[in-house]
């Protein structure tokens, strides 16, 4: 999922939508989505894009990028976060190109593997990736992980059936709303 030694930057794309847990800016490389940003300003989300990628982002509409990979991925990331977020779509079939370290890589993975409508814990996610001792990492690989929603650290809550953390957006209050529409009781 992650490669963590990229030669170059990447040409990165994006596009910004309007959404019941705030604006939402989804970013992509040819390779696929790179970033999901909730909640923030357009500045503040392409500031953190050149920073961590040192790309310029371009904006969709305008994305001329080799063979359109990167916009396409960018148009099907739109279309599939709207259909989440309106209840139509209970899983995501997209490329996937976030940033991260090869432990966050595979706490990412197996997040993917956790059902809509179903959370586990840190520490279950911690015997899931071999790490048992490792659930405070675990909750620090949620914390940055670069494509919420996608990735759906939302459904990782602490053992004692407390929401934990919540970075994206609007923080806990994001993370209620969609495991609101998951049907989670909270």
């Amino acid at each position: 999922m992650v490669d963590v030694g990229r030669e170059r930057p990447p040409a990165i794309t994006y596009a910004r939508i309007a959404s019941p847990v705030g604006a939402i800016l989804i970013a992509a490389t040819e390779r696929g989505v790179c970033d999901i940003s909730i909640g923030e300003s357009e500045r503040e989300s392409l500031l953190w894009l050149r920073k961590k990628y040192g790309s310029v982002p371009v904006r969709h509409e305008s994305w001329a990028g080799a063979g359109g990979e990167g916009r396409a991925i960018i148009h099907d990331a739109r279309h599939q976060i709207g259909e989440y977020l309106a209840g139509r779509l209970s899983s995501f079939d997209l490329p996937l190109d976030p940033a991260g370290t090869p432990f966050e890589s595979m706490v990412w993975d197996e997040m993917t593997a956790i059902p809509y409508g179903e959370t586990k814990s840190y520490g279950d996610l911690a015997e899931k990736v071999r790490r048992p001792k490792a659930a405070r990492a675990v909750g620090m690989a949620c914390a940055r992980n670069p494509v919420p929603i996608v990735v759906p650290c939302h459904r990782i809550i602490r053992r004692d059936g407390g929401l934990g953390g919540y970075s994206a957006g609007r923080g806990l209050t994001v993370k209620r709303a969609l495991l609101k529409l998951e049907g989670v009781r909270i």
